[in-house]
């Protein structure tokens, strides 16, 4: 993937690779010891159905993390993978 700046990703929708809306990108967090991305954190949509998302861990917020692991691409949308299994 090209190198993208942070401030382009700001308020873009996430939506997994089967066609399903997840919902914005509010945040990325960032291993502070390596440097490394670690997850997108993204505001769910209110009308998405929760159990259709339940293998995302979520913050104390309610916010998806999603490890970077599984973006696929950025365009005008991130596009992620689905899960294998309960995300950590």
């Amino acid at each position: 993937m090209p190198d993208i700046l942070a401030q382009n990703l700001a308020d873009k929708g996430v939506m997994r690779n089967d066609g399903k809306e997840m919902g914005i990108l509010k945040n990325i967090t960032v291993d502070l010891k390596t440097g490394r991305l670690e997850s997108i954190v993204v505001a769910p949509k209110e009308d998405i159905v929760q159990s259709e998302f339940d293998d995302y861990n979520r913050n104390s917020e309610g916010n998806f993390l999603v490890p970077v692991s599984l973006v696929e691409s950025v365009t005008d949308n991130i596009m992620i993978s689905l899960p294998t299994k309960s995300v950590e």
